[in-house]
C-alpha cells in the first residue's frame, strides 16, 4: 500500500497552484479510472445530442429518454467519482471497480438529490434580494459533496459541516474557486478556437451534420475530462480545509438562517408557480373572450 500524498500544507490553506499542482499529479497517475466512471453519463447525453442533430421523430423520442437516463446516472456519478478520488488519494494502488463505485453511488441517490435541492433552496431564499448573499452561501455550503459521500453526512448536517470547514477561509475558498473557473474557461476557449477550424474545414450550419458532430464530440470529450479533473481539484481542497480546520467552530446560527432561507425558497417557488398559473389562466380567458 502506497500512500498518494497531497503534499499540502499542514498550518495553512494550500494554495491554488498547491492544489493544481496536486489534483494533477493525481489525476494523470489514475485518468483512465476517473474518465471512465465520468464517461458513462455522458455517454447517454453524447448519442442523444447526435440523434437529435441527425434528426427525425423516432430519434428525437429516444434522446429525450436517453437525456433522462443521463440525468440519473449524473447523480448518482457524482458519489462514484468523491469516492473513488478518496481511495486513490490514500492508497494509489487501491483497485477500484466501477460497478462498485456505481453501486455507491446509487446507495446515496436520494440523499444526493435532497442535499442539492436544499442548496438550491438555500440559493434561491439568500438571492431574493441581492445575489450576493446568495454567493456567500453558496461558497459556505460548496463541500457538502464530500461530507455527504466521504463522512456520510446527511442533509442539513452535510451544509452545516461544509460551513465548519470554510469558516474563516471565505475569501480562500472562493480565490481557489475562481483560479480553477479561470482554469477551465481557458480550455473551453481553446475547444472553442478548435471548433471554429472544423466549422471553417466542413462548413457551418444545419446542412453540415459531419460539423455538428464532431464539435459535440469534442465538447463532450472536454467535459469528461474537466469534470473528472475539477473533482479532484475540489478534493484536495477539501483535504486541506480539513487539516487546517478550527476544532470550536459553532454551526447553530448558519443552520438556523440555512432553514429560513430554505422556507424563504419555498415561498418564492410556490409565488412563481402560482404567478404562472394566473398568467396562463388569464391568457386563456382573454382568447376566449376575443372568439
Amino acid at each position: 500500500m502506497e500512500p498518494n500524498n497531497p503534499i499540502l500544507p499542514t498550518v495553512r490553506l494550500a494554495g491554488p497552484v498547491i492544489l493544481l499542482s496536486s489534483a494533477w499529479s493525481l489525476f494523470k497517475a489514475h485518468w483512465k479510472v476517473l474518465v471512465s466512471i465520468t464517461v458513462i453519463p455522458a455517454i447517454c447525453t453524447l448519442i442523444a445530442q447526435i440523434s437529435i442533430i441527425i434528426g427525425g421523430s423516432l430519434l428525437a423520442i429516444i434522446s429525450v429518454v436517453l437525456i433522462f437516463i443521463s440525468m440519473i446516472l449524473s447523480m448518482a456519478m457524482q458519489g462514484a467519482l468523491v469516492s473513488t478520488i478518496q481511495k486513490l488519494a490514500t492508497n494509489s494502488s487501491e483497485i477500484i471497480g466501477i460497478k462498485e463505485q456505481y453501486k455507491f453511488g446509487f446507495s446515496l441517490f436520494w440523499s444526493f438529490v435532497f442535499v442539492g435541492l436544499l442548496q438550491a433552496l438555500v440559493f434561491i431564499g439568500a438571492s431574493i434580494l441581492f445575489i450576493i448573499p446568495g454567493i456567500i452561501v453558496v461558497i459556505y455550503v460548496s463541500m457538502y459533496s464530500f461530507a455527504l459521500f466521504i463522512e456520510g453526512k446527511r442533509g442539513f448536517v452535510a451544509l452545516t459541516e461544509s460551513y465548519s470547514l470554510i469558516k474563516g477561509r471565505w475569501w480562500g475558498v472562493f480565490g481557489r474557486s475562481l483560479f480553477i473557473g479561470l482554469v477551465s474557461m481557458i480550455l473551453y476557449f481553446i475547444l472553442v478556437g478548435i471548433l471554429l477550424i472544423i466549422t471553417l474545414v466542413f462548413g457551418s450550419g444545419s446542412e453540415s451534420v459531419v460539423s455538428n458532430i464532431i464539435s459535440t464530440i469534442l465538447s463532450t470529450t472536454l467535459s469528461v475530462i474537466l469534470g473528472a479533473f475539477l473533482t479532484v481539484y475540489m478534493y484536495r481542497l477539501y483535504e486541506s480545509l480539513k487539516a487546517t480546520r478550527s476544532e470550536n467552530v459553532s454551526t447553530i446560527a448558519f443552520g438556523r438562517w440555512l432553514k429560513s432561507f430554505v422556507g424563504i425558497g419555498i415561498i418564492v417557488i410556490v409565488l412563481f408557480i402560482g404567478l404562472g398559473i394566473w398568467v396562463v389562466s388569464s391568457q386563456g380567458l382573454s382568447n376566449l373572450l376575443v372568439r
